[in-house]
Formats: C-alpha cells, sequence, structure tokens
C-alpha cells in the first residue's frame, strides 16, 4: 500500500514511521512534516535511517497525496478538519490520530474543544 503520513516528525508520526517500516505492505511515499521540510527522515531519527535512506521529510498538499491508499494525519488537534475536506475522493483511506473526528454530534465540539468543527458535513460519516 502507498502510504503518507502528515506531521511525521512528531512522536505520533516517527512511531508511524517505524510501525510502516515493519510493515511488509507499507510502502511509505509521503513524509509531510512543515517544521522538518527538506531534512532527511535518517537525520531526524537516525534510528530509521536503515528504512528511510532517501526520504526527506516535505510540506505536501492534498494533490500531492493523490493516489495514496492511505494517508495517517498524525497533526495537532484542530488541524486535520481543514485538510480531510480535501482528502476525500483523492486518497483511498484517511486515518486521522487526533480528536478532529472523534465525535459524531458536531454540537459537541465547542462543549469539549472550545470552538465549532470546520467540516461537520463529514463527522457522520467519517467517525
Amino acid at each position: 500500500m502507498r502510504v503518507g503520513i502528515l506531521g511525521a516528525s512528531g512522536f505520533t508520526g516517527a512511531e508511524l514511521l517505524r510501525l510502516c517500516a515493519a510493515h511488509p505492505h507499507f510502502d511509505v511515499e509521503v513524509a509531510g512534516a512543515d517544521t522538518q521540510a527538506g531534512q532527511l527522515v535518517a537525520e531526524v531519527y537516525p534510528s530509521l535511517a536503515a528504512a528511510y535512506p532517501g526520504v526527506r521529510f516535505g510540506s505536501p498538499g492534498p494533490g500531492d497525496l493523490a493516489g495514496l491508499d492511505v494517508v495517517f494525519l498524525a497533526l495537532p488537534h484542530g488541524r486535520s478538519q481543514s485538510l480531510v475536506p480535501d482528502l476525500v475522493g483523492r486518497v483511498g483511506l484517511v486515518v486521522d490520530l487526533s480528536a478532529d473526528f472523534r465525535l459524531r454530534d458536531p454540537a459537541a465540539y465547542p462543549a469539549w474543544y472550545g470552538h465549532e468543527h470546520g467540516a461537520p458535513e463529514l463527522l457522520e460519516r467519517f467517525v
């Protein structure tokens, strides 16, 4: 499976890189990390050097992810809400590790997270 990871340089993203490296059917093609863009994965995480010797962190947009089988979002809370609508129909599966698509009821987001949900029309379908 062709895989993309956004937020790949953070703790959760690095764990996803590690897990994907050990998976026989996952090939990480995109490692998105705005703050580390341009750096080799191996420079930031030497323990992953053997698995990703030439892979660089980048700042991919939705078009750069088109056609991937799965995209993992390991982003800070609130960021996935604006990305998921652009990924629907472009990638096979989106797995969001934040709380952005955790609750079905859009009215619950202000109570729990202090703000309205950015894509309430997707909650019923993706929670």
